[in-house]
């Protein structure tokens, strides 16, 4: 274990400090290099095995770190962690922030099933913070606008952002210690299907045991509804370098109550507010449930690649194939010849004709007068010789 005092940790949490541009430094290359061991802590608030699909260049990398008990006092801010955090030496890998109100008392563990403790050698469930970063893009069903994001969380979050290269600026405070707690960013940020957004994200548990860390977003027009041109062209607006404003503030725009950025539960807090904790899963009470059908959504897995630098995802590991069955070379036995003998022609039982019986009359005896000699008839044909009858 070491104070924690570079690196992804330091330039998430000096968003806190600063607001403006945060450091630039090489930890995740050096994070990069221990992606690939076991000490990797993978999705430690949702221990899903679904990848959906995913390639291993998707989700969140960041950093832990936790508070000695003797710097737990008073109202802890994310700065603290710059100053007094103690870092975690195994990186930490999520598919997506979407920690929902829950109990959080089984710690973390590295996939060799270390569990992570403090100082103390106690099992880490409270005074820790985690330092994420990502990178948000538009999927091909995922329509090009304007984005609004917020963060619910319990305690203390920041969402970070660096949209012109130019270093992360605070985007969303939801600093300090609270019951969870929903903030809205107040600005819509223009993304087309080019936009690579790079984020960092902070938060910090306080005293156990309850946690809530979601990062949402919703498409809140196009630039048509802000005054310049239809969703459909807005890519082309983008490939053109059409001028096109790359936020909308809040209060601009269409829509009641001051415009379409102000979402009525922007700022809500409470336990039970947003979750029902006491059951498992959470269940999703009205002020959620509101969120969703106002076209809110969690950032999902298939919006978020890890930054260029940090490497792949060790964690999400695509499920090998079943192996096709070995062809089955042993030869079919060819079959047996037909050894029945084929039966023998039935002999011809056509009986030859019988020959004719000797019909030939016995001559009568002549009587005594002499008659008249009879004319000797005509014969044609076979038999008139006294033989077989023709057939």
């Amino acid at each position: 274990m070491k104070v924690f005092t570079q690196g992804l940790f330091t330039g998430v949490f000096a968003i806190a400090m600063i607001g403006c541009e945060l450091p630039q430094g090489s930890e995740l290359s050096e994070m990069a290099m221990d992606s690939r061991q076991k000490s990797a802590i993978c999705d430690p608030f949702a221990q899903a095995t679904v990848t959906n699909g995913l390639s291993n260049e998707h989700g969140w990398v960041g950093s832990l770190a936790y508070l000695k008990k003797r710097d737990r006092q008073g109202n802890i801010k994310l700065s603290r962690f710059l100053h007094k955090g103690i870092r975690v030496d195994a990186p930490v890998y999520m598919r997506e922030v979407n920690v929902p109100t829950q109990a959080f008392n089984q710690g973390f563990k590295t996939g060799d099933e270390t569990s992570i403790k403090d100082l103390e050698g106690n099992l880490l469930t409270e005074y820790f913070g985690l330092g994420l970063e990502s990178e948000i893009r538009l999927t091909a069903y995922d329509q090009a606008g304007y984005y609004q994001f917020a963060i619910l969380s319990d305690d203390g979050s920041i969402l970070g952002i660096d949209p012109d290269g130019k270093g992360f600026k605070k985007f969303i405070s939801n600093d300090g210690r609270h019951e969870t707690k929903l903030a809205c960013a107040k600005k819509a940020y223009l993304m087309d299907h080019s936009t690579r957004l790079p984020v960092r994200l902070g938060y910090y548990q306080g005293a156990r045991d309850q946690i809530a860390l979601m990062v949402l977003w919703k498409r809140v027009g196009d630039s048509n509804h802000f005054g310049g041109g239809s969703s459909d062209e807005i890519d082309e607006i983008v490939e053109k370098k059409t001028h096109a404003r790359p936020y909308v503030h809040w209060g601009r725009g269409q829509g009641c109550g001051g415009g379409v950025l102000r979402d009525p539960a922007c700022g809500l807090e409470g336990h039970s507010v947003f979750f029902d904790s006491g059951v498992n899963p959470p269940s999703p009470q009205p002020a959620f449930l509101g969120l969703l059908e106002r076209g809110w959504r969690v950032v999902g897995a298939e919006n978020t690649y890890l930054p260029a630098s940090a490497g792949t995802n060790p964690c999400i590991v695509q499920p090998t194939p079943s192996p096709s069955p070995s062809p089955d070379v042993t030869p079919s036995p060819s079959p047996s010849p037909d050894v029945t003998p084929s039966p023998s022609p039935s002999p011809d039982v056509t009986p030859s004709p019988s020959p004719s019986p000797d019909v030939t009359p016995s001559p009568s005896p002549s009587p005594d007068v002499t008659p008249s000699p009879s004319p000797t008839p005509t014969c044609v044909g076979p038999g008139c010789d006294g033989g077989e009858l023709g057939v």
